[in-house]
This record gives structure tokens, C-alpha cells and sequence, in this order.
């Protein structure tokens, strides 16, 4: 009892979802000890579940036959009492660990789902500043170098409506990159336990996401 309800506090403060992949791979590495804490103790919550039943079931077995000559006889009612509370902490204790075991579950989902969007975050910031650098470098090369050339000016207007067509697809790469960096930020925010502000590095973290974005504007 006393591992389950030190579990359970410890998750009570574990609901933060971090917006970043170094605070993610933080909270992997807390969700794993976790994990494994609970693998650890899951022989002993399931003999304790068996032993709580076997013991029950032999105590009902035992009161259904007459005592022996020289035997003092329970009372039904108590019998019937412990009987109950045994039930009843077999039912207490199989309830808060299917709770941690769900809670484990889906802690380990929404960290997997957050670190997939970040590192689809990250691949899409780096093509799209890639795209953006050769572009750059190109159209930077025709300033420095103007040319009256009729069949020069002609590849050159060809490539700026090549780039034009191209900036449309990437203009919905960072619009997705927009949206799943708010989403990120709204979720690490939205986490926090209730009546508690984000830290000074939350607010760097989710500042920092906000930004990826709206950079390349």
C-alpha cells in the first residue's frame, strides 16, 4: 500500500507534457523507472489479489463446517465481517492499480505522439530553412549579377515563377508547422496541474516552439 500511494503521488506530479525533444526525452526517461516500478511489483499485487481470495474462499469453506468438540465457534457475524473487508481491500487495491496501470499507458502514448509531432516539427524546419538558403542564394545571385540579355532575362523570369510555384507548397508546410506548434504549446500548458504557472524554462520552451513557425514569415 505504501509503494501504490507513493505512486501514486509521484504520478500526481508527473502530467507536464513537454514542447521540446530535450524535456520529452527527460519525461521517457521518468516514464520508464516508472514503468519498471510497476513491472517490479506486479507478482506482488497479483499474489496479494490470490492470497486475499484464496484466503477468503478458505474461510467460507471453514465456517460451513461444524467445529470440533472442545472448539469455541465464531460468530457468523463476525466471520462475515472479515469476509467483507477482505473483499473490500481486494477491490480497493485492484481498482488504484488498474488506475496507475492506465494512467502508465497513456502517459506513454501522449509521449510518443508529442515527440513524433516534434521531431515531424523539427524534419519540416529544417527543409523548409534548406529551400529557403538555396532560394535565397539564387535570387541574391541575380542582383549581383544583372544582365540586359534577352535569353538571360527569360531563364531568370522562368525561375522566379519556378520558385513562386514552389514557395506555394512549402507556404502549407509552414502553415503545418503553425499549427502543430500550437498545438504543442497549448497541450504543455494546458498540463500543468491546476493552480500552478509555467516555470521560467516552460516559458523559454514554449516561446522558443512558438516562434519556429512564425521565423520564416
Amino acid at each position: 500500500r505504501s509503494w501504490m500511494t507513493e505512486t501514486e503521488d509521484k504520478i500526481s506530479r508527473m502530467t507536464v507534457v513537454g514542447c521540446t525533444l530535450q524535456a520529452i526525452s527527460k519525461q521517457e526517461a521518468e516514464h520508464s523507472e516508472l514503468e519498471k516500478s510497476l513491472e517490479d511489483q506486479h507478482d506482488t499485487v497479483h499474489s496479494i489479489s490470490n492470497f486475499i481470495y484464496v484466503e477468503t474462499d478458505s474461510t467460507r469453506g471453514a465456517n460451513s463446517q461444524s467445529p470440533d468438540k472442545g472448539q469455541t465457534q465464531s460468530s457468523p457475524k463476525d466471520s462475515n465481517h472479515s469476509e467483507v473487508d477482505l473483499e473490500g481491500q481486494l477491490m480497493a487495491l485492484g481498482e488504484r492499480w488498474t488506475v496507475l496501470c492506465t494512467w502508465v499507458e497513456e502517459r506513454a502514448e501522449i509521449l510518443r505522439i508529442t515527440r513524433d509531432e516534434l521531431e515531424l516539427l523539427q524534419r519540416e524546419m529544417e527543409g523548409l530553412t534548406a529551400w529557403l538558403d538555396k532560394r535565397e542564394n539564387v535570387l541574391r545571385d541575380m542582383d549581383r549579377h544583372p544582365n540586359d540579355n534577352r535569353e538571360d532575362l527569360t531563364r531568370q523570369g522562368q525561375l522566379i515563377a519556378c520558385i513562386m510555384h514552389e514557395w506555394k507548397g512549402e507556404r502549407k508546410v509552414l502553415n503545418n508547422m503553425n499549427s502543430v506548434a500550437e498545438k504543442l504549446v497549448s497541450q504543455c500548458l494546458s498540463s500543468l496541474p491546476e493552480n500552478e504557472g509555467p516555470s521560467e524554462e516552460m516559458k523559454e520552451d514554449t516561446s522558443s516552439i512558438a516562434k519556429i513557425g512564425r521565423a520564416h514569415v
